[in-house]
């Protein structure tokens, strides 16, 4: 970044500036609004400025645009007087969008009256005022008691006003900590260059002191060389005397190897019986524990959605999947630590809520494909994964990203690997089913699933807020035997996170690259609507968080 752009950034403390937009008809209305919004002024909240604050003498149309392009939020009051101005609609109206698309400031509109709103811009973004009993808009003339509705309006506006400053706030440290880092490194440069000084300065002492040193190592030399010739000599004649040992000692030597390996081969049968054995009875216990979900077409994501502006819509495609197989529970502290105790790698933190049965947490997307290849290989099946952890992925364009290893997935070996994300969905909806959570049923209560039930939605039981994991085996399975597909871990996918298509798909693997990797299914932490089976969550891959963990898959190879 320039040095003009950290000169010029705000440090979140500014007050953030609020420009109306209204006709001279509704200036009563205008009277109102500003007398709630005073307390927001007094506080250093925002500032608001409307054309009655246009000094005397000054050019109304260039002071008007002036302010418009350097605030923050536009709140333009929404009336037939308003809406028929062309001032209104071309000077006004027309730069503040191109800002709100740009990103440059908010939008914040207020209806006063039934208008047709609906038939312009601001069709698309969330209306004021909102009812609070249940959020949703009513046009400021359907109010009993204006002055609720104008309160309504300005917590929505400081919401919005203290967010911005908040975000402001945080760029202007990070600013900081760069200023901090640069001087660090200028510091660090200086003593290099004083260290590389000293090294070469000592370089030429440890030249002339070598030369030295080659001298008296070459008379040692001579010296040693006829030392050497005399002991050849002696040890010559050692040797015609012991050849004739040796040759004798070789017969017996001979006789004793095949003696021993023939013990070893034996030793090693045995022990390869034994660890075909163990191989056997792990994939038998593994397997046990899995379940073969039968292939099928369903519509992924039809579940329906909300946009941030209040208006419904679908996200689907239809996908056809091959049968395969998947774990009924999530993987646990009690088999995630016998991997590391294997590997010699440090244990994830439990967060003092337990391990054995409960589902392993802090653990980043590698850590989960490495467990994978390490259980394929202890189960006696192939790796899906090639990792190289040598080079950067390409195609991993994620800048937090500190390992970026290049991870490629065979699905048609055998071996553990992570589910899809549409191996996911199909089996957390009981084979695509239109059911919203991952138990099967339509309704979230906290008695069936782990997960932030103190705010309750249409589709939600208000009930308890464990906040903390719980046995896997918790609470009852959904009609294909797996438990816990909702709620408890969010759990990791193969697939990088992009906005998929709605072309029918067979078998997708999601994109070749990406920033983020998928996570399904909703934590102990979440809310009502990210268990729901079409949610998706993502993040970074290399990125480790008491929310996460995952679940294992295997492809069905037909013989």
């Amino acid at each position: 970044m320039s040095l003009s752009y950290f000169r010029n950034m705000k440090t979140g403390s500014e007050p953030i500036r609020v420009f109306i937009a209204y006709s001279r008809q509704d200036k009563d209305l205008l009277n109102r609004l500003l007398k709630v919004l005073k307390t927001l002024i007094r506080k250093g909240i925002i500032e608001v400025w409307h054309d009655g604050k246009i000094p005397i003498g000054s050019e109304w149309d260039r002071e008007i645009k002036a302010q418009l392009n350097s605030a923050d939020i536009i709140v333009p009051l929404l009336s037939a007087d308003s809406l028929a101005s062309d001032y209104f609609h071309d000077d006004e109206m027309q730069p503040a969008f191109i800002r709100y698309y740009a990103g440059t400031c908010c939008i914040i509109p207020v209806v006063l009256n039934y208008c047709g709103w609906e038939d312009t811009r601001f069709e698309s973004i969330q209306l004021l005022p909102l009812l609070p009993s249940n959020k949703k808009f009513l046009p400021l003339s359907d109010w009993d008691n204006y002055d609720k509705a104008f309160n309504e309006i300005r917590k929505e506006i400081r919401v919005k006003a203290k967010g911005m400053r908040a975000e402001r706030k945080r760029k202007y440290e990070e600013h900081l900590q760069a200023i901090e880092a640069e001087k660090e490194r200028k510091r660090k440069e200086e003593e290099r260059i004083a260290r590389e000084k000293r090294e070469a300065e000592a370089r030429k002492i440890a030249e002339a002191e070598s030369r030295l040193r080659a001298i008296e190592a070459e008379k040692e030399r001579k010296r040693k060389e006829e030392e050497r010739i005399a002991r050849e000599k002696r040890e010559a004649e050692a040797r015609r005397i012991a050849e004739a040992e040796s040759r004798l000692q070789a017969i017996e030597a001979e006789r004793e190897r095949k003696r021993k390996e023939k013990k070893r081969i034996e030793r090693e049968k045995h022990e390869a019986e034994i660890k075909k054995a163990k191989r056997v009875a792990l994939h038998q216990r593994l397997m046990s524990d899995m379940v073969l979900v039968k292939g099928g077409i369903f519509d992924m994501g039809t579940i329906e959605k909300k946009t941030y502006f209040g208006i419904k819509r679908k996200v689907a495609r239809r996908v056809t999947l091959d049968s395969y197989y998947i774990s009924k529970y999530a993987v646990t502290f009690a088999r995630y630590d016998v991997f590391c105790e294997v590997t010699g790698r440090k244990k994830p933190s439990d967060s003092d809520w337990g391990r054995g049965k409960h589902p392993v947490i802090n653990v980043h997307w590698y850590d989960a494909v490495e467990y994978c290849n390490w259980l394929s290989e202890q189960s006696g099946l192939t790796p899906c994964y090639q990792i190289d952890k040598s080079v950067k992925d390409v195609n991993n364009k994620n800048d937090y990203d500190d390992l970026k290893w290049v991870v490629q997935c065979d699905f048609s070996v055998d071996g553990f690997r992570l589910l899809t994300e549409a191996e996911w969905e199909y089996a957390a909806r009981g084979r695509g089913q239109k059911v919203r959570f991952g138990n099967g049923k339509n309704i979230a209560d906290s008695k069936e699933m782990n997960f932030d039930a103190t705010r309750k939605y249409s589709y939600s039981v208000e009930g308890e807020y464990r906040g903390r994991t719980v046995p896997v085996d918790s609470f009852s399975p959904n009609g294909l035997g797996l438990y816990n597909m909702s709620g408890n871990v969010w759990e990791w996918c193969w697939d990088w996170f992009d906005t998929y298509s709605s072309e029918s798909v067979r078998n997708p693997k999601g994109a070749s690259g990406g920033t983020l990797r998928v996570l399904r299914g909703g934590s102990w932490g979440s809310n009502a609507e990210s268990l729901e089976g079409s949610f998706r969550l993502r993040d970074d891959p290399d990125s480790r968080s008491i929310y996460s963990g995952f679940r294992l898959a295997r492809t069905l190879i037909e013989n």
